[in-house]
């Protein structure tokens, strides 16, 4: 999504543009309400495909506030100034609240270019502000946050001053082009609809194309009270008009659509499973900051929180733990299936991040993880960290965060912590690299998981340590050299590890004497 700055004379106008204009799809102008920032809109941008523009008037948001220039005509100006520059044509108009009054004025003048317009609960009318109005919005807080935090005062002054009312009720027969009213019909909300029947019926009258969607669970808010619904029918009505391929016309990559949901805070749009899906399938491409920063990211937000439902969250498992996931080409080296397999595993601490806080994982479905983490881990032959020129791979790095997790739950017995040692052990003493992006440390966290456990006895312990010393040794010297230097950097990070938590503090001879034993060169008394 493009954001940036156009001109209507001395007025900054920002604009968030999301798309490109194609014969192929249609282009949607978004025009908010009295208050409301460009950035209001941006859920709405995230949910719908194709060409999508809005932005914030003058005196809101992040455009600039002139001292004059509120009525009618200068805000029609800022509408036209962003038409032209975004090369808008047959194209659809919506506009929520007061932007609707401000649709239906532009909409008078310019529906020769126009395919429809969709009006948000909002009266055929352009209402002037009293001096009543202006403290009104100035003290009003929205979902907490102050409406002075969106528009200066000063235009709110602006249209108190200048802004003439004008009843479009007389005009409402010229519309020629698809109408359609968005409606809220829950009287009891906080803020009920500005619709009244005699509106409705002014409506009705006037435009013979006209087409009523209700929201029951509503007042006039609907973009934020029913915002999956509203999404869904707006897009509903783009279709309408060309065809039911639009989305497969000018539907939003998946790069794109995290893209707008990264700039919206990471708010869960109303497809979010269905999204999710789209993501794990897309866990392992080779593009570094899709993978990494948008993927991985966005489920980091998603999956802790509160954005999946549990039987979800069920639904979700298999697929990670599957043979095209975290199994995917299991054993392969210097391939890019690593990227799969890797960041696959390291959706799992996100799981029992949420089970630790909402338990959802029956036993049996703790131990389906284990049983694929630990055959992961024992056959992952893919030591890489860092690619250059594809980003993370760090499938040991990833694996040392899923065993970490296991460790910690208390659904694995002593044999199965024996196991996950082992695994350790395996992987830290490898021969075919040297670690070089933390995969010691990292792996460190599991064994200190362990002995929080406190499961293993402190002569089990000692022996398993004493065995990083006993290693039997490559006869070829680059393999050797590999093998000792994992060892001795594990060793170490697993010493200081052990000495900052204390409770443990007297396992830290036995590994000091340990790595005595690997380095004899250097910690030799011979000079």
């Amino acid at each position: 999504m493009k954001s940036y700055f156009v001109h209507n004379a001395e007025v900054a106008l920002h604009v968030l543009e999301k798309g490109e204009a194609s014969v192929k799809a249609p282009s949607l102008l978004v025009i908010n309400g009295l208050w409301e920032p460009a950035e209001r809109a941006i859920p709405l941008l995230a949910g719908l495909p194709g060409h999508v523009v809005t932005f914030s008037f003058r005196g809101r948001g992040l455009s600039s506030t002139p001292e004059l220039g509120y009525d009618l005509a200068d805000h029609l100006g800022d509408i036209e100034t962003v038409v032209k520059h975004c090369g808008l044509e047959d194209y659809c108009v919506l506009g929520f609240s007061r932007g609707a009054a401000y649709a239906l004025g532009w909409s008078l003048q310019n529906q020769q270019h126009m395919h429809g317009l969709l009006l948000v609960d909002q009266p055929p009318v352009h209402s002037s502000l009293s001096e009543q109005s202006v403290e009104f919005w100035s003290e009003l807080k929205y979902s907490g946050v102050p409406i002075l935090n969106f528009i200066r005062r000063s235009a709110l002054e602006g249209l108190a001053n200048e802004a003439q009312e004008i009843d479009f009720a007389p005009q409402l027969a010229q519309l020629q082009l698809p109408v359609t009213l968005f409606i809220g019909r829950n009287r009891e909300a906080v803020i009920p609809s500005d619709i009244s029947e005699d509106d409705l019926e002014k409506y009705k009258r006037s435009i013979c194309s006209l087409r009523i969607i209700e929201f029951l669970e509503s007042g006039h808010m609907i973009p934020d009270e029913e915002q999956e619904k509203y999404i869904r029918e707006v897009r509903k009505w783009m279709e309408a008009f060309f065809g039911k391929d639009l989305a497969g016309a000018c539907e939003m990559s998946l790069k794109e659509k995290l893209l707008l949901i990264k700039e919206n805070g990471y708010q869960a749009p109303p497809d979010t499973f269905e999204l999710v899906q789209e993501m794990i399938n897309n866990i392992g491409t080779l593009d570094a900051g899709l993978r990494d920063e948008l993927i991985y990211t966005t489920l980091s937000h998603w999956i802790p929180g509160n954005s999946l439902t549990p039987n979800e969250l069920e639904q979700l498992l298999p697929i990670v733990l599957d043979n095209n996931h975290l199994l995917f080409k299991l054993g392969e080296t210097n391939k890019d299936s690593v990227f799969t397999r890797s960041f696959s595993m390291l959706v799992i601490p996100l799981l029992f991040m949420k089970h630790s806080e909402s338990p959802f994982l029956s036993k049996e479905q703790i131990h389906q993880i284990k049983e694929k983490v630990f055959y992961s881990v024992q056959e992952e032959r893919d030591y890489r960290g860092y690619d250059d020129e594809k980003g993370w791979a760090h499938a040991i790095a990833h694996a040392a965060d899923a065993l970490d997790d296991l460790a910690q739950c208390s659904e694995l017995d002593e044999t199965d912590l024996l196991t996950l040692l082992d695994l350790v052990y395996e992987k830290m003493t490898i021969a075919d690299r040297i670690y070089s992006d933390g995969e010691d440390e990292r792996m460190v966290r599991p064994v200190i998981s362990v002995l929080n456990r406190k499961k293993l006895s402190k002569t089990y312990l000692e022996q398993w340590i004493q065995r990083f010393g006993e290693v039997e040794k490559s006869s070829e010297f680059l393999p050797a050299f590999r093998q000792k230097n994992n060892i001795k950097n594990f060793l170490k990070s697993l010493y200081f590890r052990v000495k900052f938590y204390k409770e443990d503090a007297d396992l830290c001879q036995i590994i000091e004497n340990t790595l005595y034993k690997v380095e004899k060169v250097y910690y030799s008394q011979e000079i």
